[in-house]
C-alpha cells in the first residue's frame, strides 16, 4: 500500500489482525513513519516511480496515488507496479472521482471544481471524472480490466478497483 502514513492501511489491519501489510512510501515519508502498536505492518522506503518488487503481489492498494501526480507521473507509477503483480491481482485506488458537472449542489460542486484549479496550479495535475481513471489503468495496461468504484457516503474519496491482467 501507498499513501503517507497510511491511516487506511493500519484501519484494515485493525479489522484483519492476520493481514500483514507493508506500506511502501517515498524514503523521507517512511522514515518518519511509525506503525502502531500490535498492528502486523511495516513501512519500506520505494521509489514508486521504479518497479522493484518481485512478482508477489496478489493485492495491492494505491492509496491516493493520483491526487498529485499529473497523467504522466500516473502512467509511470501503474506501469513500475505492473511487474510486481500476478496475474489477477487486483489494484485498488484511493481517489477523488469529479462527478459531471452540475449533478452536485453548487456549494459542494463549487468547491470540487476550485480543488480541481487548485490541483493544476499547484502540482500540475486534476481531479479525474471516472472515464480519465479507467483511461489511465487502460494506457497503463491494455489488459486491466476495471471491475468498479464504491463511494463511501460522506467520503469525498472513491476507490476504484482493477483486475490487472496479461
Amino acid at each position: 500500500m501507498w499513501g503517507s502514513h497510511d491511516d487506511a492501511a493500519f484501519a484494515l489491519a485493525c479489522k484483519y489482525p492476520k493481514l500483514r501489510l507493508i506500506v511502501q512510501e517515498l524514503p523521507k515519508v517512511a522514515a518518519n513513519s511509525k506503525v502502531e502498536a500490535g498492528l502486523n505492518g511495516e513501512f519500506m522506503a520505494h521509489d514508486f516511480f521504479k518497479s522493484s518488487l518481485s512478482r508477489m503481489l496478489t493485492f495491492t492498494s494505491t492509496v491516493v496515488s493520483s491526487i498529485n501526480w499529473s497523467d504522466p507521473y500516473c502512467l509511470k507509477i501503474l506501469k513500475a507496479l505492473a511487474p510486481a503483480l500476478k496475474q489477477g491481482s487486483r489494484v485498488l485506488v484511493m481517489d477523488v472521482v469529479m462527478p459531471p458537472p452540475c449533478v452536485l449542489p453548487y456549494s459542494i460542486e463549487r468547491k470540487s471544481r476550485a480543488m480541481d484549479v487548485t490541483m493544476l496550479e499547484v502540482y500540475n495535475a486534476k481531479e479525474r471524472v471516472l472515464n480519465e481513471s479507467k483511461s489511465l489503468f487502460e494506457q497503463a495496461n491494455p489488459e486491466s480490466a476495471f471491475q468498479g468504484m464504491q463511494q463511501p457516503p460522506g467520503s469525498n474519496l472513491a476507490i476504484l478497483e482493477v483486475a490487472w491482467e496479461g
